[in-house]
């Protein structure tokens, strides 16, 4: 669980969502309300969680995944939090990339709030999200939140879907061990001078060849696929090693 409250969304979210409730239920007491969450990115077997408070009744919980037993899910009606406070909660953990179409439904008669976050041990995916909240279950970032009123305290029908897109790290090489920073930083700057000291040899080699002896078009085209490939890897080399290369 995060550490914090959420903020409150902005006042004109808030006023459009009251007038919006507020007119549908006075036309149609059945209503379901439906709110969408596309483009949901998080890491393969980290945890999804939806929290909702107060509790809510009638959840239920479907998944659609890239293939079946790929995912797990959890959920529970009434879960206090560290907080003391009386919660809905939803957890799903992707097993495998893909994507993955969660759908929450439940009703409600009360104004609710709501929180759509991810327990991680890799803080450095969701990192351009905001900063995580170290917690007993691993870092907890916030991804979305969202606080529906319900002024006439009458009983309606949520669906909250959730489009996921769940990444798994590259390849497995040596370099996604993950040391920390100073020492990879280290290991790219070495492999980065040899690189370097390689690409120079050919280019002064050929540069100096050409004046004595002369040498062919090909072999400096040759030279600078060299430099362009070798500059491709260090590209490569960086993401990888600083923890940003994800598939």
């Amino acid at each position: 669980m995060p550490s914090k409250l959420p903020s409150q969304p902005n006042l004109l979210t808030f006023l459009t969502i009251t007038f919006m409730l507020s007119i549908a239920a006075l036309l149609n007491p059945a209503l379901t309300v439906e709110f969408s969450f596309p483009n949901i990115e998080i890491l393969a077997n980290d945890t999804l969680a939806v929290i909702i408070w107060p509790p809510v009744t009638n959840l239920s919980v479907d998944c659609v995944s890239p293939s079946s037993n790929v995912f797990r899910v959890a959920f529970f009606s009434r879960e206090i939090d560290p907080y003391k406070r009386e919660t809905s909660i939803i957890y799903m953990q992707p097993r495998v990339r893909g994507r993955y179409d969660l759908l929450i439904s439940f009703n409600s008669n009360t104004t609710w709030h709501g929180v759509i976050g991810v327990y991680t041990i890799d803080s450095d995916f969701y990192g351009r999200i905001g900063s995580p909240t170290v917690t007993s279950q691993g870092y907890f970032v916030v991804l979305k939140e969202i606080e529906v009123p319900n002024e006439n305290n009458q009983t309606l029908g949520y669906v909250v879907r959730i489009m996921l897109q769940a990444y798994s790290r590259g390849p497995s090489s040596i370099f996604f061990i993950r040391f920390p920073e100073p020492v990879n930083m280290a290991i790219f700057i070495l492999i980065g001078v040899a690189v370097a000291y390689l690409n120079t040899f050919f280019i002064l080699d050929s540069y100096f060849r050409s004046k004595s002896e002369g040498i062919s078009k090909i072999r400096w085209i040759m030279v600078g696929l060299l430099v362009a490939v070798s500059l491709y890897i260090l590209y490569w080399l960086y993401t990888v090693m600083s923890g940003e290369a994800y598939v």
